[in-house]
């Protein structure tokens, strides 16, 4: 895989797949709503590249001394930080793109702002308080179901918040024992 691709981890897209969860549990599935869950999964997938290269901008130096990370393509150098920072402005620009052609409404802007910044917060210090970093990694998933359902207009229940949540937690939890 080419380092910029790398950089941007597309594998780890699929999380965003959560943007949909609310078109299916809606049962009303209209071609409106198709074309607005796969806008909604292509935005979210520029947001999240762009906080990975943000996260790997932060870890820079520790990532280079680490065992599995210093094959990160900033760590090991295959992409530049110049490159890494055009990459950064042009999803970005995508993004914002994105937003304004299809004219997404104040609280799904707001969602993507939130999910933003508490990913900046996590990435410029937060991951380092225990227990905290696992809720900041959980609430990720709220937000792609809570963006999801306001691309189609739809309402969540509260189990399936708490569900998510608690899953995610299970999940986060996990990898870090692992």
């Amino acid at each position: 895989m080419p380092p910029l691709i790398k950089l941007i981890r597309p594998a780890h897209w699929i999380k965003n797949a959560f943007v949909a969860v609310p078109f299916f549990f809606s049962g009303d599935f209209t071609v409106e709503d198709i074309d607005e869950v796969v806008i909604g999964f292509i935005t979210f997938s520029l947001l999240c590249s762009m906080v990975y290269i943000i996260n790997d901008w932060c870890d820079l130096e520790a990532d280079k001394l680490h065992l599995k990370k210093k094959h990160r393509p900033l760590a090991s150098q295959k992409v530049s930080k110049r490159e890494a920072i055009i990459l950064f402005v042009s999803l970005a620009l995508a993004l914002v793109v994105i937003c304004v052609v299809y004219d997404f409404s104040y609280l799904s802007l707001m969602w993507l702002a939130l999910y933003g910044l508490i990913n900046l917060s996590y990435s410029f210090g937060l991951k380092n308080v225990p227990i905290l970093e696992l809720f900041l990694l959980a609430s990720g998933f709220i937000l792609r179901l809570v963006f999801g359902a306001t691309l189609i207009g739809t309402n969540l229940s509260p189990w399936i918040l708490v569900c998510t949540g608690l899953i995610a937690l299970m999940l986060a939890v996990g990898k870090r024992r692992g």
